[in-house]
């Protein structure tokens, strides 16, 4: 079972919050999982930011021929 926190004042009345070391290693758990999960997120972001880019030229390449059939309509 965890302990609770406890709060301690050295002499220069700085308060150290002490706490368990399962807290400790579950609070670190958590710091990789989010770090884990904001990675794959930006990775996610920069493979859709690359997709639309490719989309982009390619629907640009197709602008000039679709606007001179326009024009000879």
């Amino acid at each position: 079972m965890a302990e609770k926190s406890k709060r301690r004042v050295n002499k220069t009345n700085v308060i150290f919050v002490l706490v368990s070391s399962d807290k400790v290693v579950a609070i670190e758990t958590k710091i990789e999982a989010l770090t884990v999960e904001l990675v794959e997120k930006n990775l996610e972001h920069e493979m859709m930011k690359l997709k639309m880019e490719h989309r982009e030229r390619i629907f640009e390449s197709f602008v000039p021929y679709i606007n001179q059939e326009q024009c000879h309509s």
